[in-house]
């Protein structure tokens, strides 16, 4: 019997019986197979067009000038979620921090406060900044302050 076939069969009980749903031999399988295949023996192309990645979506509609409130409405996210985004885009060095998306006057704030207690900790540097200093704004400029390697994780 072929190798497909092998696949399908039941360890236990008599004889040689397949598992239910599987023609004897592996015949529904090699069948199915066959199916999917074009005349010419490859495989079709999908025929289902991918989305860009949710990243790419999100630099496309920063670039067309949209805040992060619209694009969380617009790809049926929390806001949050686009601010870590955007922070990951900024880290990886493929957006620059744009001044406008953070509070008045936090990014000095938040980057003294980097240089003292690192930035392993969001917490501990939202505790360190006046109230008004949101945990987005300490995201956004520690993303900044990595991607230009001017603070360094602290180390135990």
């Amino acid at each position: 019997e072929g190798r497909i076939a092998q696949k399908f069969l039941c360890p236990g009980g008599k004889g040689r019986r397949y598992r239910p749903g599987c023609a004897a031999g592996g015949d529904r399988v090699r069948a199915q197979a066959r199916h999917r295949r074009t005349p010419e023996g490859a495989r079709a192309a999908p025929t289902v067009a991918k989305e860009p990645a949710p990243a790419e979506q999100t630099l496309r509609l920063l670039r067309e000038g949209r805040s992060f409130e619209e694009i969380g409405r617009l790809r049926a996210r929390q806001v949050s979620t686009v601010v870590s985004t955007v922070a990951n885009l900024i880290e990886s060095g493929r957006l620059k921090l744009d001044p406008k998306w953070i509070s008045p006057d936090a990014q000095p704030l938040i980057e003294a406060a980097c240089l003292e207690k690192g930035v392993e900790r969001l917490r501990d540097i939202k505790e360190a900044v006046p109230p008004y200093v949101s945990f987005e704004d300490i995201k956004l400029v520690v993303a900044h302050l990595r991607a230009e390697n001017r603070v360094r994780a602290k180390t135990a």
